[in-house]
């Protein structure tokens, strides 16, 4: 997984307005265009393995970790999104 420098921008902007919270990936489901990515801020568990991916402090979820290679957070006309490089949708 990935993270782009301004979708880094953009998550450190949200975290200032909700300190001590950390970014939790989790896969919901699966579909014909691969897994479905939810994002979310959260406290942080004691058995959480928080990882930091270009400054970022994130919680990758066992179920998604193996979905995540080619994922990629970016920002589009000021919102974050969620890119899969690996998806074959139409």
């Amino acid at each position: 997984m990935k993270i782009t420098d301004s979708a880094k921008v953009f998550i450190e902007n949200i975290m200032k307005d909700n300190e001590g919270k950390i970014l939790r990936i989790s896969q919901t489901s699966s579909g014909c265009c691969g897994p479905n990515v939810n994002l979310a801020l959260d406290d942080a568990k004691i058995e959480d393995h928080i990882q930091t991916i270009n400054d970022i402090q994130v919680v990758i979820e066992p179920e998604a970790d193996p979905v995540l290679n080619n994922i990629i957070l970016d920002l589009d006309e000021g919102n974050l999104v969620i890119v899969n490089e690996g998806s074959s949708c139409c």
